[in-house]
């Protein structure tokens, strides 16, 4: 279903996340503030008062909202990204580059002795 969508949004290009790199997703550092500055200690009787904390604290939030600041540069980012997937992020987007290729430049099939050949067993 998702590949699907994304066939049909050809300006959307995924990116893998190494695993132990939340930090990176901004909406990551954010459930984790809402995590420690609210969540943490609370003590909430019923859903109503979990709903009217939550509430309060987004309204804080947002009233002294400001970007979150990156202590690295690009360079040392993406240096530790590659430190730590290596190759296989970058396989993982090419493949999926020309799988998204391949859908929007369909070859003609191939001639019928082709696919014979295609489905027999490796020897």
């Amino acid at each position: 279903m998702v590949h699907e969508w994304l066939l049909a949004h050809p300006g959307f290009t995924p990116h893998f996340t190494p695993t132990y790199s939340w930090w990176i997703n901004q909406v990551e550092r954010w459930f984790t503030e809402l995590q420690r500055r609210r969540l943490e200690r609370g003590v909430f009787c019923s859903l109503d008062d979990l709903k009217t904390a939550l509430g309060e604290w987004i309204k804080i939030w947002n009233a002294t909202a400001r970007p979150f600041q990156w202590t690295r540069t690009a360079d040392q980012i993406c240096h530790y990204c590659d430190r730590i997937s290596g190759p296989t992020h970058y396989a993982l987007c090419r493949d999926f580059r020309a799988a998204v290729f391949r859908a929007q430049h369909p070859d003609p099939p191939p001639p019928a002795s082709a696919q014979s050949r295609s489905l027999r067993p490796m020897a």
